[in-house]
């Protein structure tokens, strides 16, 4: 399954805005495009500028065509409206990835 992950660092200033952007304009956004699965929502638990906080969004793709054609342009262009009004205060990085299926191993079953 294709997961389009996008990582957000907001700055602490700008953090309930940033989540009121979130719940009313991004997410919203996204799932009525039909083309993911419930998205997930997850705060990084490691800071990497001072006074900032991570956020990481998950989107599965139901389609991952059209999934990864809504996001390039759609969302693209949601965050980057985001990023012109507090682009001082905010960046985002986005990373596709893909599940992996692997069994998990038994003692019994391992080789080592």
């Amino acid at each position: 399954m294709l997961i389009i992950n996008t990582t957000f660092v907001v700055h602490n200033s700008i953090e309930a805005e940033f989540m009121d952007w979130l719940s009313g304009t991004l997410l919203p956004a996204a799932a009525a495009s039909g083309y993911f699965a419930n998205p997930t929502v997850a705060r990084v638990l490691t800071s990497i500028e001072p006074d900032t906080l991570s956020i990481a969004v998950h989107f599965p793709a139901i389609d991952p065509a059209k999934a990864s054609h809504w996001h390039e342009n759609e969302g693209q262009a949601l965050m980057a409206e985001l990023h012109r009004r507090r682009g001082q205060h905010l960046m985002f990085f986005t990373t596709p990835m893909e599940t992996v299926d692997l069994p998990v191993k038994t003692p019994d079953t391992h080789v080592g």
